[in-house]
């Protein structure tokens, strides 16, 4: 079966530019095999111009961060932090605003999977700082996260890559394969945070059907707000308490001719037709075979 890697994207905002979160994609097809490089950064609130420097994480990481070892890793940000200059870029003439960048640096989260087509399975390469994540679910066999979280493992100062040049870059990896029939859900935290604890509370079945109403919608009219809160949070009308950014990849039976959208509704709707919840798969987890930084020196970490 031919399959295509589709990319969709959903994004509130409750930032302004200088702050917001970004997102990534690519993707590529050669001869026997489909590559998608994805992509989220979600830049801290609490340093200034984290917007472009999260939008530029987010493009570097697509360029193949997820196979960086660590000292590749933080030459190739170094590379980054040495043309990232926002007092240049905006013109910034305010003695208090230029000592605070100096002071701080602008400061951003990021994972980034490079994922592909292996005949009835998906190859992944992942790598995360801080609490920006990835989600695999799966109907059969449940949902992975990585970096591992719990809904309540959210907002506990993560760790962060900085513009300052120098600065040590404290990364997690994992490599793994899942089957085909898996969705990828790329999110910053807060996406990743309820829907974290939508798979904890209703199951995996559930959490598909939320991302199944994001796609329908964006069938009718695009990506909107009300819609990822509708989804997330269970109500249109509710805000969200930080930014919120959902990535959404997977590798779908391709239809020459057919929209990525329309594929992508199609690969989400197909599945299972039973109501959402019937077969759910309640808060299933696999422990995921490591590389790099163990996660319980991390949880230690963050939890301190």
């Amino acid at each position: 079966m031919n399959r295509r890697f589709v990319t969709a994207v959903w994004s509130s905002a409750l930032e302004s530019d200088e702050n917001r979160d970004a997102a990534a994609a690519q993707v590529s097809a050669g001869a026997g095999s489909s590559v998608a490089r994805v992509a989220v950064a979600d830049g801290a609130s609490r340093t200034l111009f984290s917007g472009p420097w999260a939008r530029t994480i987010a493009e570097a990481a697509v360029q193949g961060w997820p196979e960086l070892g660590p000292r590749d890793l933080l030459g190739r940000t170094d590379a980054l932090r040495a043309t990232f200059d926002p007092l240049a870029q905006y013109r910034v003439d305010d003695f208090a605003v230029r000592n605070k960048w100096m002071n701080d640096a602008s400061q951003t989260t990021v994972v980034a999977a490079t994922v592909t087509i292996a005949e009835a399975t998906l190859n992944i390469s992942s790598m995360a700082v801080g609490d920006s994540v990835l989600m695999i679910l799966d109907k059969e066999r449940g949902t992975v996260t990585f970096p591992p979280l719990a809904s309540t493992d959210f907002g506990r100062s993560p760790d962060l890559i900085t513009s300052r040049p120098g600065q040590q870059i404290h990364a997690l990896r994992w490599q793994g394969q899942v089957a085909a029939s898996g969705l990828l859900v790329l999110a910053t935290d807060g996406a990743a945070r309820p829907l974290v604890a939508v798979v904890e509370s209703e199951g995996t079945d559930v959490a598909w059907h939320r991302v199944a109403q994001l796609v329908h919608a964006f069938q009718h009219h695009g990506a909107a707000d009300a819609d990822l809160a509708d989804a997330l949070l269970g109500d249109p009308a509710r805000s969200f308490q930080d930014d919120a950014t959902v990535l959404v990849c997977a590798a779908v039976p391709d239809v020459p001719g057919v929209a990525d959208i329309e594929l992508l509704s199609a690969f989400l709707s197909d599945p299972v037709d039973s109501k959402p919840g019937e077969t759910a798969c309640r808060s299933t987890r696999h422990r995921l075979p490591l590389s790099g930084r163990i996660f319980s020196d991390w949880r230690e970490r963050r939890t301190r």
